[in-house]
């Protein structure tokens, strides 16, 4: 099975990331506002 990778590159630093992450980070971060916004409302 073979991972695809965002591969980052600057003239400092070189990473790789599983292209799933940033999905993953995005879907959190929805679940984590509507979570927010349910708690402003409740007061």
């Amino acid at each position: 099975m073979k991972a695809d990778w965002l591969v980052i590159r600057s003239s400092a630093i070189s990473f790789r990331i599983d292209r799933r992450v940033p999905v993953m980070l995005f879907f959190l971060l929805g679940v984590i506002g509507v979570a927010m916004v349910m708690n402003v409302r409740r007061g």
